[in-house]
């Protein structure tokens, strides 16, 4: 976004007032609506944040450079080297996502927390579905179960809808007028990537898209992102 808004920014300072040609007067249009953006996502970041904090969670900041990232083999952190000023280097790796500090915060005591910052994720698709640097929301509580984190999701953004005044666009009015639709991984496969039998397509035993090869799992979380 930062990119984009700048390269445009540069072209809109040199638009000619009565002579811009179609292609300048499209970079206008598109400059434009990165202005629109921009404030919509403070406001959203702002509601997500309200939303929270007005349901007693505390906001942690976590490190975003750790010398050893989450293990999962499906994610692909960004690796770099902190080096000392006696020229002693050490690996270390920019987070995939904010959970295992927090967890170990949950495991000193602390109870409803929540981190709103970003995250970094390397070899993802380069087709708009994905970002390699994203903003994440990651929120914990002791002692509660999936339906208690299901409200929760469902209560922000009904929140944060409101707050930013999207509950008065038709679609939006649809979809915050009833329930939220859940489905298990299973059924958003079957649902959405016509996968009618996980253990034929990853056939490894068990949890079988837990043990396919990483390649196959990054593939099949793209398929449902669509």
């Amino acid at each position: 976004m930062a990119g984009v808004f700048v390269r445009v920014g540069a072209c809109f300072e040199r638009l000619p007032r009565r002579t811009a040609s179609l292609r300048e007067r499209l970079i206008l249009v598109v400059f434009t609506m990165n202005l629109e953006l921009i404030r919509l996502r403070s406001q959203v970041v702002k509601a997500v944040r309200a939303y929270f904090d007005g349901e007693g969670f505390l906001e942690v900041q976590t490190p975003r450079l750790v010398g050893l990232p989450g293990q999962e083999p499906y994610l692909e952190p960004f690796w770099t080297e902190v080096v000392e000023a006696n020229g002693t280097k050490h690996p270390a790796a920019l987070i995939t996502s904010p959970e295992y500090a927090m967890k170990r915060l949950l495991a000193a005591g602390m109870d409803k927390i929540y981190d709103l910052g970003p995250c970094f994720r390397n070899h993802e698709p380069w087709d708009g579905s994905h970002d390699p640097e994203f903003l994440m929301i990651e929120w914990y509580r002791r002692d509660a179960g999936l339906e208690a984190l299901l409200g929760d999701t469902e209560a922000m953004i009904r929140s944060v809808a409101h707050a930013v005044g999207k509950e008065r666009e038709q679609n939006w009015t649809h979809a915050l007028a009833k329930p939220f639709r859940t489905l298990t991984v299973r059924e958003a496969m079957q649902r959405y990537v016509d996968v009618v039998d996980l253990d034929e397509r990853y056939p490894a035993g068990g949890n079988a898209l837990e043990r396919s090869q990483p390649g196959e799992r990054r593939r099949a979380g793209r398929e449902i992102g669509r």
